[in-house]
């Protein structure tokens, strides 16, 4: 039943995003990452409590001189057993394109992590491997910055196509009140080739750090800082936030409350947005809502505003003995 349902949305979702259009660059900007942890680290796939989990995202960046960017992420995965050990497994796409030029990236990652219990430290290991597309449409009609597409360039643009191979590692330790956490992830390892303007060149080799405490007030509210690090292939920033989470006791349909306040840079470089976020889960279903405000000099550089993104997030039942179970959860 498991493998029938995960081939079925697998299939659906390869269709719908990898042939639609949605925005900015393959290195998407989301900010409701804690959402789709299959972007963030490939050993997050199948650690969760029930039997398969389905993700969805979307994201508009409003722009002062084109269209605005727009992406768009879809994620399943699930986990099972061999001789009592707990894998998950899981694809993860992604269709992003940019307002001016129609630059446009089609990802498709499948994710395999292995998972273990020892002396109540949880441990995770994944790699994921895929294939990016990109595509410029209109680029060799673009002629300076007014957004004149009547005369040619007189450059040459050429699509770009290569394989990709992320690796992640993660740990976590439940308290009684405590539960920090941690994963490391490396993208691109494969430093795989992309052709633009008819040369080879190196997409470089990323790492990411996701790293987080939740502390329980009471048995209903949740305290949770943490920090995504983005560093290398070009990219240097990070993601530091405070999300507050009340559950809800009894057999309500609402389940939980949370919100919580990020900042995009301040650490490494000068804060860039804030963004603020808001959500509910309901019965079995967490719907998150987000806006992103640029800040100051670094919007009018960027020629960008404000970023609007939600995310729902469906996790099914549990139908296997809880021979591995998967302590205060928070993807």
């Amino acid at each position: 039943m498991l493998t029938r349902t995960f081939l079925k949305v697998v299939s659906v979702l390869s269709f719908s995003l990898l042939f639609s259009r949605g925005l900015l660059s393959q290195e998407a900007d989301m900010g409701l990452y804690r959402s789709h942890p299959l972007a963030v680290n490939p050993s997050y796939t199948g650690d969760f409590n029930g039997d398969w989990r389905l993700a969805l995202g979307y994201r508009s960046q409003q722009v002062l001189t084109a269209d605005p960017y727009k992406t768009a992420v879809a994620a399943f995965d699930g986990h099972f057993y061999i001789r009592n050990q707990q894998f998950g497994a899981g694809v993860y796409v992604m269709n992003d394109v940019s307002g001016i030029g129609g630059l446009t990236y089609n990802t498709i990652h499948a994710s395999l992590a292995y998972s273990k219990e020892i002396a109540n430290h949880y441990f995770g290991l994944g790699i994921q491997g895929g294939f990016v597309s990109a595509t410029v449409n209109d680029w060799n009609n673009w002629n300076d910055r007014n957004g004149d597409f009547s005369l040619p360039s007189g450059e040459s643009f050429d699509n770009a196509a290569y394989p990709d191979i992320n690796i992640g590692i993660s740990w976590r330790h439940k308290t009684k009140n405590l539960m920090p956490r941690a994963g490391f992830s490396l993208a691109h390892i494969n430093k795989p080739d992309k052709f633009f303007y008819d040369d080879s060149e190196k997409l470089g080799m990323r790492m990411l750090a996701d790293i987080g405490l939740t502390y329980d007030l009471n048995d209903k509210l949740m305290i949770t800082p943490q920090i995504l690090a983005n560093l290398g292939g070009g990219i240097n920033k990070t993601i530091t936030g405070l999300d507050l989470s009340w559950e809800f006791k009894g057999s309500k349909p609402v389940r939980r409350i949370f919100g919580g306040v990020y900042l995009n840079n301040g650490i490494i470089e000068k804060t860039s947005s804030v963004m603020l976020n808001l959500g509910a889960q309901v019965k079995r279903i967490e719907v998150s809502l987000g806006y992103e405000q640029r800040m100051g000099l670094f919007g009018e550089a960027t020629g960008t505003t404000g970023a609007f993104e939600i995310a729902l997030v469906y996790k099914s039942i549990s139908t296997y003995l809880n021979t591995y179970s998967i302590p205060c959860e928070r993807f």
